[in-house]
């Protein structure tokens, strides 16, 4: 009796070790993935990056144009 609960748990044992490996590497693949996608967003989003704009100045009616960048 007791070797067929060690083979039952034998076998349970081999059943469930391959989908929590795969589930373990996919789990730090997407956090890899997400880190990197931080990384990325966080050059975008830097400044330096970005196109200078154009904007009118308010308070004047010949409608001139200034470069405005804000820090």
């Amino acid at each position: 009796m007791k070797n067929v609960n060690n083979a039952q748990m034998s076998r349970l044992i081999s059943i469930v070790t391959t989908p929590y490996v795969l589930s373990r590497k996919a789990v730090s693949s997407v956090g890899e993935t997400i880190i990197e996608m931080g990384k990325a967003s966080e050059e975008v989003f830097r400044g330096d990056r970005l196109p200078i704009l154009r904007v009118p100045l308010e308070n004047t009616d010949d409608r001139s144009w200034r470069v405005e960048i804000k820090y």
